[in-house]
């Protein structure tokens, strides 16, 4: 359930149902003088998208951090592509497991022409499933892709533990992957309710501000990675392996929802149940 400031309360509550594509939940939200209708989306429970009372077709998608987003009724047009704009650079920014996958790109690609590329494909591959499963003609447990996002930094760091000349084109990892990580926000994407060029030009747009927050921050990570430091850069890089694969290896756990029960075992004091 979202957290609610006063004086808006829930008034109707039709339980979590289980529909073709997801998990969702009806709600009513009482906030005075005006009504609003929303939706809670599973399996995580983390993103709520409200209608609008007033005005027609307009919406509000909440995600799982603090941000909000108002969904016009024709985002088709200018001024409305320039929400999905912003939703694209804020999915990079607000997700550690996709920073944490540009940064293994990094640490992959030696040269700056073969980074551009890896990452380019990176995004076609999540914009190619984000469309497909909005238009429904793919159907994917979400929470399956959210487990085999984190599995995915694993796979990374696995590879940068390899000798250079061992290791797998950079692209051949990046575009696959990419299919996956665009899983993870797919389901979310497809509760808007766009169809026709709304659709297309949405989800042009958005992948258009992934690939521009994704490149600035390549490039952030690349210049810093080349600048003198206390370490040297073998150690860098190996210090950023130990960490991409440990978290990933932890939220791979707690996706699958057994990291709760390794912290109750090892972290409970004795006698505690």
């Amino acid at each position: 359930m979202p957290v609610l400031s006063p004086p808006c309360a829930v008034r109707g509550d039709s339980g979590w149902r289980t529909t073709a594509r997801w998990r969702e939940r009806v709600v009513r939200l009482d906030c005075g003088e005006k009504g609003l209708g929303g939706r809670l989306l599973g399996p995580f429970e983390g993103d709520v998208l409200v209608e609008v009372p007033g005005r027609a077709g307009e919406r509000v998608f909440l995600g799982r951090g603090t941000r909000a987003w108002r969904i016009p009724a024709n985002p088709e047009r200018p001024g409305g592509l320039g929400t999905f704009l912003r939703m694209g650079f804020w999915h990079v920014l607000s997700g550690p497991d996709h920073l944490l996958f540009l940064l293994g790109l990094v640490l992959l690609c030696p040269r700056v022409g073969s980074l551009a590329w890896t990452v380019t494909a990176f995004t076609a591959g999540h914009a190619t499933t984000l469309a497909l499963v909005t238009l429904g003609v793919v159907r994917f447990p979400a929470r399956l892709a959210e487990v085999g996002i984190a599995a995915s930094l694993v796979v990374v760091a696995l590879e940068l533990g390899r000798r250079p000349e061992r290791r797998a084109p950079p692209v051949a990892l990046a575009f696959p992957f990419g299919l996956l990580h665009g899983l993870g926000f797919a389901n979310a994407f497809s509760t808007l309710g766009l169809a026709g060029p709304a659709l297309v030009a949405s989800v042009g747009v958005f992948h258009v501000g992934i690939e521009g927050a994704q490149l600035l921050l390549v490039a952030c990570a690349r210049t810093l990675r080349m600048r003198p430091g206390p370490w040297s850069p073998a150690r860098a890089d190996t210090c950023a392996r130990l960490v991409i694969g440990s978290l990933g290896v932890f939220w791979v756990l707690e996706r699958l929802g057994t990291a709760a029960l390794l912290r109750r075992f090892f972290f409970s004091p004795p006698g505690l149940p």
